[in-house]
């Protein structure tokens, strides 16, 4: 596109793709036989395709190796499948697997096969055959794949209920010594399905022989038997820890079995809202608090006595100390990330929930870990939004995505939520384009992401080859079912006409909140219908949908005519959270309806939202359900 500052990425990178690449690293070295430097150089390549997140192109890097150096095809096919795995293109990873030759039954390249097959299966919804698959695995096997095996029969025996099967894979699986990520990732899950079995089942665990299994097990008996008696539990949990030393529940899950007891024995008699109130977020703050205030007095009955303090990244450490000292048993805020990462880097003596994420950071591996068992998180995710576009896409039953986005880092962020959660739920990253906001090109940036400069280039070889006039216009490609766009009104009312003109407008586009100022204005949004975005519940709820805070506000503050309806609700649904933390910690999986979506708790401690789902018709938000609706 020239000068039009745009960037494709045909692929993204998702978790699972990480120990994939570890799997296939230290398998390369395990076929038999040396291999030519030529060949080692070769794999070096994809190997670092891999590393980058580049998994079609190291899946052809696999392929040609494969044709290359005949007498060790098999190996090289065999990563080439991976690739494809890890690139949640399972067609090409079955067909690189039939098109493999006939393997020894006992070999590490049977191993290798069947495996990929039963991860296939697992994909695919078919548990049972993905545990029948693994079970035929020829052993003994190298341990990465020992660690693939155990982590797929705990997701399958997850899918056929086996609650108790898949613990055991678990505890086996950590015994083996996995990398830091899995291993965190395997101890999560873990957790959470032993504190979802019963009593007796428990019981049952603990009897089974298996040592390092009863003492998980014994762990998950008493969080649940003494969870509302705070010192008795606190007197267990040491106990338990004492006898369990160097065991990897300590200090994470031993933390936060402790943490909810302290939240769930606690009182809120004196609550503190540290906010930004002077400075560029004075308003926004404002906002927050009315919000806080409003919900607290509409709920009726007895409340928390509210201490507001005037609170930003330079002094958010000696304002919570001060709001401790005054007596707080709770903390709402800060509100700046950077306060929030402040607050984060010291030990908190009270249960805080803070109202935004912690920064990101380049480096991942250089990321701090916020674990402090009493910090919460909960804010308006931009995020939380592309996710859901992701998943209500694919609920709609779109499978290949375009992606375009502005080339600021929110963008790079959401289309990176976007593309994880869409390659894992199975679909395709057919195209991402980036755009400059300073002067798009938007016409370009049409043309780049339906390929129509490709179809007129095409056009032009043919006359120049054949010598007679050939009338060739612009054609737009026809492998994409939707277009993901996380873009501002003012962009989106540039691009959709671009869109309709280039005949680019029956392709279904899904955007982030956003895309919606706040504020209806048919004559200027008119230009983005068909648009769909998840929102707060209050776009798209009218008359007698309204909930009793949004009327109350509405009569109040007349903030129906305001950009800041969103942030009213927020400050109302963080009272909310705050009352009913201690209900959160003591049930997993509880989903609240509130004022800004459905919230429910992940087990790091940060809260997210479900949203209600809009679609622009006649140039305002209207439910997309409802326009569904015959």
């Amino acid at each position: 596109m020239g000068e039009n500052h745009t960037s494709r990425s045909r692929t993204a990178r998702i978790p699972r793709a990480a120990s994939l690449l570890v799997f296939a690293t230290l398998l390369a070295a395990c076929g038999p036989g040396t291999r030519p430097a030529a060949v080692s150089d070769a794999e070096a390549t994809a190997r670092a395709h891999m590393a980058a997140g580049q998994f079609v192109q190291a899946a052809q890097e696999y392929l040609r190796l494969a044709e290359l150096y005949p007498k060790s095809a098999t190996s090289h096919q065999l990563g080439a499948a991976e690739a494809y795995l890890a690139a949640q293109q399972v067609a090409d990873a079955q067909t690189v697997l039939r098109s493999t030759l006939p393997v020894r039954k006992k070999s590490l390249y049977a191993a290798r096969k069947q495996l990929l097959l039963a991860e296939i299966a697992l994909l695919e919804q078919h548990a049972d055959v993905a545990l029948e698959l693994s079970a035929q695995m020829p052993d003994p096997i190298p341990t990465q794949l020992r660690l693939r095996r155990h982590a797929l029969r705990a997701k399958a025996l997850d899918q056929t209920g086996a609650a108790t099967a898949a613990a055991a894979e678990r505890v086996a699986l950590l015994g083996a010594g996995p990398e830091p990520g899995l291993q965190a990732e395997t101890i999560r899950a873990l957790w959470s399905g032993l504190s979802g079995l019963e009593a007796d089942a428990l019981q049952k665990l603990m009897s089974s022989g298996n040592a390092e299994l009863a003492g998980w097990a014994e762990l998950a008996q008493l969080a649940g038997q003494l969870r509302d008696r705070r010192d008795e539990l606190e007197a267990a949990v040491n106990e338990w820890v004492a006898a369990h030393p160097g065991h990897v529940a300590i200090p994470g899950i031993t933390g936060e079995i402790l943490t909810a007891s302290r939240l769930i024995a606690g009182t809120r008699d004196h609550v503190a809202l540290l906010l930004p109130l002077s400075g560029q977020f004075a308003r926004v703050a404002a906002a927050i608090r009315d919000g806080f205030l409003m919900r607290m007095y509409l709920r009726g009955g007895s409340h928390p006595r509210v201490t507001v303090m005037d609170t930003n990244a330079g002094n958010v450490v000696d304002r919570y100390a001060e709001a401790v000292l005054a007596g707080a048993q709770f903390i709402v805020g800060p509100l700046e990330k950077e306060a929030v990462a402040k607050l984060a880097g010291i030990s908190l003596q009270v249960p805080t929930l803070a109202l935004n994420q912690t920064p990101a950071v380049p480096d991942a591996a250089a990321a701090p870990e916020y674990t402090d068992p009493m910090l919460f998180r909960f804010s308006l995710s931009p995020e939380d939004e592309a996710v859901d576009a992701a998943r209500r896409a694919y609920t709609d039953g779109h499978r290949r995505a375009l992606i375009v986005q502005p080339g600021n880092e929110l963008g790079e962020r959401l289309a990176a939520a976007f593309a994880g959660e869409w390659l894992g739920l199975g679909g395709t990253v057919l195209e991402r384009v980036v755009y400059s906001q300073d002067g798009a090109d938007y016409a370009g940036i049409t043309r780049e992401l339906f390929n129509l400069d490709s179809s007129q280039l095409r056009g032009a070889v043919l006359r120049q080859d054949l010598g007679v006039p050939i009338h060739s216009g612009a054609r737009k490609r026809r492998d994409a079912d939707m277009i993901f766009m996380p873009v501002s009104p003012a962009n989106a009312r540039q691009i959709m006409p671009h869109f309709r003109y280039f005949g680019a407008d029956t392709v279904p586009v899904y955007a982030t909140a956003a895309v919606f100022s706040g504020t209806p204005n048919p004559r200027l949004d008119q230009d983005i219908d068909g648009v769909r975005f998840p929102d707060i519940p209050w776009v798209t709820s009218r008359g007698a949908d309204t909930s009793a805070f949004q009327q109350l506000l509405d009569h109040e503050f007349s903030a129906s005519a305001t950009s800041l309806r969103r942030l009213y609700a927020f400050g109302a649904d963080a009272y909310e959270v705050m009352a009913q933390m201690s209900v959160f910690t003591r049930k997993p999986g509880l989903t609240l309806a509130g004022e800004t979506g459905a919230i429910y708790l992940d087990r790091d401690g940060q809260f997210h939202r479900r949203l209600s789902w809009a679609v622009f018709s006649g140039g305002v938000p209207a439910s997309l359900d409802a326009a569904r609706a015959p």
